[in-house]
Formats: structure tokens, sequence, C-alpha cells
């Protein structure tokens, strides 16, 4: 649904499920390759999955000409799009970064994760938004719909924009974080900035202290992928989502999890656009799903790992919208959010 690239903590099925090298689940993050792994070639090798051939980060382009159309979307690109957001939220946050080019000049790769702004000066997503990203510039941006270069050069000192840089040391990760290993468990951050928020401008959300009350309504925002190829990075989209039981999620997720169930420190989801079939994808991690709720929006889930179906060639990342996507607990992590954001709204 909403834009970036895929993270590489997944856990390959297509030997294990008898799937042919075109056609191969994954279990994956959502956050951006590119951030992580800038080389692009020989992505899959720590992961024992060559056979699925290198990923090129040009195919899923995050930083484009403003004058550039947007890529073709047929009908078997569709699940993974939302609509474009008529206006972005006021605690959607957009994460960005920058690399050095081997001359060592800075330059601007753009959208990796999204995330949510709970305080004046914290910001709520992954832990595997930011693993990792050592001796890396990143920026928190909210009030910007385009995260492309050029929108970022132009709105750079515009009054309804807020920009923040942060680096990996101002990052809160879960200390019992692991990835893969367990499932996902604990995949949560907090970014502390330096520079305060104006929170009279740019309203943090609220989080929910509890389920109840807060599994109607649902609605997700994100620079993920838009289609099977291409991110998002020139509009913040949205869909609308379907909170799942745990049996039920637990079921559909049987076979990628070795039988082990959904936890309650986790909930799932699943989204339509239009009436379509939509998907939070790779760039989407660490945004939210939020309750439309009558006191405001209240944040329940923090996008952490879907299935992928891969087809190469030609090189596709299809989220597989039939099996819920799954996020960290808000209402289950309220104790640590509260311990490193004590401003925190929780409702």
């Amino acid at each position: 649904m909403v834009g970036s690239v895929l993270a590489f903590s997944i856990a390959l099925l297509g030997s294990t499920l008898g799937l042919s090298p075109r056609h191969a689940d994954y279990i994956s993050h959502l956050e951006g390759f590119a951030a992580r792994v800038p080389g692009g070639p020989g992505l899959f090798s720590d992961y024992g999955i060559g056979h699925v051939g290198p990923l090129q980060p040009q195919l899923l382009r995050q930083e484009e000409d403003p004058e550039d159309p947007e890529d073709p979307e047929d009908s078997e690109t569709r699940i993974q799009k939302g609509r474009v957001s008529q206006k972005v939220p006021s605690f959607v946050a957009g994460l960005v970064y920058y690399r050095n080019d081997r001359n060592g000049n800075e330059e601007y790769k753009g959208p990796f994760c999204t995330s949510t702004l709970i305080s004046s000066t914290e910001i709520l997503t992954a832990a595997h938004c930011t693993e990792g990203m050592k001796n890396v510039r990143m920026e928190v941006v909210l009030g910007l719909s385009d995260l492309r270069a050029y929108s970022m050069r132009i709105n750079e000192n515009n009054p309804n924009v807020a920009i923040r840089d942060f680096y990996f040391e101002d990052v809160e990760h879960h200390e019992n974080y692991t990835g893969k290993e367990d499932n996902f468990l604990n995949d949560i951050a907090i970014i502390k900035l330096s520079e305060p928020v104006d929170i009279s401008q740019f309203k943090p959300i609220q989080l929910a202290g509890k389920e109840e009350g807060y599994t109607q309504n649902l609605k997700a925002n994100g620079w993920g992928l838009k289609n099977c190829w291409s991110s998002s990075a020139e509009a913040l989209r949205e869909a609308n989502g379907t909170f799942v039981d745990r049996p039920t999620c637990s079921d559909k997720w049987s076979r990628a999890r070795d039988s082990t169930p959904i936890p309650k420190s986790q909930v799932c989801v699943t989204y339509k656009a239009d009436g379509m079939d939509a998907a939070v994808a790779s760039g989407d991690s660490g945004g939210p799903v939020y309750s439309d709720a009558s006191n405001g929006p209240v944040q329940i889930g923090i996008a952490s790992h879907v299935i992928f179906d891969f087809y190469y060639p030609p090189f596709l990342m299809c989220v597989d919208s039939s099996v819920p996507q799954v996020y960290n607990s808000v209402p289950e992590y309220k104790d640590w959010i509260l311990k490193h954001s004590p401003s925190a709204t929780f409702v």
C-alpha cells in the first residue's frame, strides 16, 4: 500500500515449501532495503536465497524526477495500492536518510520507513527500521506528502513542514528485539528529537491503552510500495483496515510461523482501498494502524512484517494480501513507551 522497500530480516520459505525459484514466499519486514544494504547486489547471500538473484535498488525508485509520470498500475499490481491521502495527518512522519557517495558528498536517498509523532520530542516506529543504520544521517519529516528530493529541497523552510535530523544514537530500540528469530516480537523503537516539534501545529497521535474500543474504523498510512515494484515517495497513501482476531490470524500464518500462534503483543489487520485489496508493504514499516475514534485518531499498532510473493524474472515483490499484516500491539507496550516517552498520551 504505502512506500519504500524491503528490509531483509527475512525467512526463506521457498525451498521448504516446494516453491519454484520464480515464485517464492518470504516473511519480511517492511523497511526500505536500500537503506539497509546500500550496495544492492548480493543482498540475499546472508540468508541462503541466492537462487533468486541480486536485488537492484533502482527498480524501486526512491528518488524520482518531479516531472516523471506515475508508473502504470495494472490489475496485478493493485494489491499493494492504497489511495493517495488527501491530507497528511499531523502525526504521520516519514523517515528519510542520506548517505555519502564514493567522493564523500552527501546524497539524499529518500524515505525508508514511516512513523508517528507521540510527543513534541518523540517519534514511535519499528525497531528494525533503524537497526544497523549507524553513521547515517536520518530525518523525521512531518507535514509533507511528497518526499522526493526536489520536494524536500523546496520545502526545507516551509513553515507548515517540520524536518528534524536524528542519528542511530538518538533511537531507543526495545532491548529484547531479536528479529526473525522470535517472529519479530518487540519490534518497537522511539526516536528522540533534539529539537522539539510545535505540537500546536503537529498534534501527536493518542495511543491505545487497551484494544477494546479501538479495533473498528481502522486506517493506515505510509510511503511504501504502491504496486509490486515502485515506491510511493511522491505521495503518502492510506487504506482502510479490518481487525483480524488472533486465532484467525494464527491460522493464516501457521505455515510461515511453524504453527506458532500470534501472541497478545501482536495484532493483525487486512486492508482495502477504494473497494480493492490493499496491503502495507516495504516502506510502511513503523507506521501506524489507528482507529478513527470519536475522541480522535488512536493508534493500536506499529507496522512490522508481512508475507511477500516474489516473482523473478521480472523482479516483483507483491504482498500476499490474503495473509493478515502483523503489527506490534501498542497497548501491550504501554509501560515501555511511557518509560521512554513520559509525555505520550494513552486513552
